[in-house]
């Protein structure tokens, strides 16, 4: 019985999110487009924008036993787009497909400000997110996607000695 109960689940997930993917679903948006309906465009283009705002900061792996984490102003911060690679990653054989995603060209570049805050306003879209502080100090690659007209909160966690 739960074997079964499982199986309904994640293929009931798998219909919303196709459903919410092809924007079927009222109120839901297709992520190409910024419209409801797919290979639909707004007006000029304009999927609309979203914000990135956080805080550079040390990640507590990289600190010694007992020290506090610390931020970081002045912290080189680089936004790339995220470009579909049209191949998918899949954790387990009864598990959603996950789409897979390469880093593009560079969206934009900004330095972190007093106390590590840092904030961008960007088209909505999913990106790759590296920052780095000096030559041996940095953050990795963070996927994440923008929303038009919301905020995402995103302190990045600076990694030392590599």
């Amino acid at each position: 019985m739960k074997v079964r109960k499982c199986t309904v689940a994640i293929w009931s997930i798998i219909a919303v999110l196709i459903l919410a993917f092809t924007g079927v679903m009222p109120g839901c948006q297709n992520p190409d487009t910024g419209t409801g309906k797919p290979g639909s465009s707004t007006p000029g283009g304009d999927v609309g924008t979203g914000k990135i705002a956080g805080i550079v900061t040390d990640s507590q792996v990289s600190l010694p036993a007992g020290a506090a984490a610390q931020t970081y102003q002045g912290a080189s911060i680089t936004i790339l787009k995220a470009v579909a690679t049209g191949g998918y990653s899949q954790l387990c054989g009864s598990c959603p497909k996950i789409p897979s995603y390469d880093v593009g060209e560079i969206a934009v570049k900004l330095t972190s400000g007093k106390d590590g805050h840092w904030e961008v306003e960007l088209p909505a879209g999913k990106y790759f997110i590296r920052a780095f502080l000096g030559e041996r100090t940095y953050s990795g690659d963070i996927f994440v996607e923008v929303m038009k007209g919301e905020t995402l909160k995103l302190d990045i966690k600076l990694i030392s000695g590599v």
